[in-house]
């Protein structure tokens, strides 16, 4: 019964561990390897702190390498601390290996960061 009880508190720590945390889902099918020109379309979810405000929202940074921002959208709450901005990239011919997507929030209270590697051919 100990045993139950202390991984039933484990789990509840590692859940609220990763309660905030940055998701991406492609609009555009997603490719094994891009070239110079192609589009990319994503949709960024960050779940995050429920307090968090559309000033607090302002906090996200997005750094491209090999990569251009063609639009990116205002942030919206889809729910208490779940917000999304959908995002264009198109591919550049400075890119070396690969272009990079790197997305972070550093405020107080959590600190939140997702890249994603877009191979090239």
């Amino acid at each position: 019964m100990k045993r139950i009880a202390f991984i039933f508190i484990l789990l509840a720590i590692i859940c609220f561990q990763v309660g905030a945390q940055i998701r991406l889902e492609y609009t555009t099918p997603r490719q094994p390897a891009y070239k110079a020109g192609d589009k990319i379309e994503l949709n960024i979810i960050i779940k995050t702190r429920p307090e968090t405000c559309t000033k607090g929202m302002k906090q996200v940074k997005i750094y491209l390498s090999g990569l251009k921002r063609d639009k990116l959208t205002d942030w919206k709450e889809l729910s208490k601390g779940l917000w999304t901005a959908r995002i264009t990239l198109s591919v550049t011919d400075k890119a070396r290996k690969a272009g990079k997507l790197t997305i972070m929030r550093r405020v107080d209270k959590e600190d939140l960061f997702k890249q994603e590697l877009f191979p090239l051919e």
